[in-house]
């Protein structure tokens, strides 16, 4: 799942798309609300486009906003749900998962690499009925 970015001419590549991910990419659990100001420094991109990205994302649904500060909202959940539903890793390990819980009593979890962090793609059933004992599935954590 550690996979290198693939190449394309620069030609082919959507800056202003590019630009938005980065945008998304700058909300995390240090920083769950953000202003144009702090969106442009954690995205690298100027306080004008952060601003026009945020407004662009709130608008289709992706941010909410309270006219200043903006965070996720829960369509943001359709690209986690939508890897999860189709990837067949966290498919294929789920039922062992599950099985290793109620066996034991205790909460499984399997990750995967994505750069510097792992996350997580795969969780027991237990993990799910005992709050607290176990990091939800798509959770990133340093590496």
């Amino acid at each position: 799942m550690n996979r290198t970015p693939l190449s394309i001419a620069k030609a082919d590549l959507i800056e202003g798309m590019a630009k938005g991910m980065a945008v998304l990419e700058s909300f995390d659990v240090q920083r769950q609300r953000l202003n144009a100001t702090l969106a442009a420094e954690r995205a690298g991109i100027t306080r004008a486009a952060a601003r026009r990205h945020l407004l662009t994302l709130a608008h289709l649904g992706y941010l909410e906003t309270d006219g200043r500060y903006y965070w996720l909202a829960p369509k943001v959940l359709r690209f986690s749900g939508s890897f999860l539903a189709t990837s067949r890793l966290p498919r294929a390990v789920q039922p062992t998962l599950n099985r290793l819980a109620a066996q034991t009593g205790e909460s499984f979890s399997v990750a995967v690499l994505d750069g510097p962090e792992v996350v997580i793609i795969g969780r027991s059933g237990y993990a799910a009925l005992a709050p607290g004992k176990a990091a939800p599935t798509s959770t990133r954590i340093q590496a």
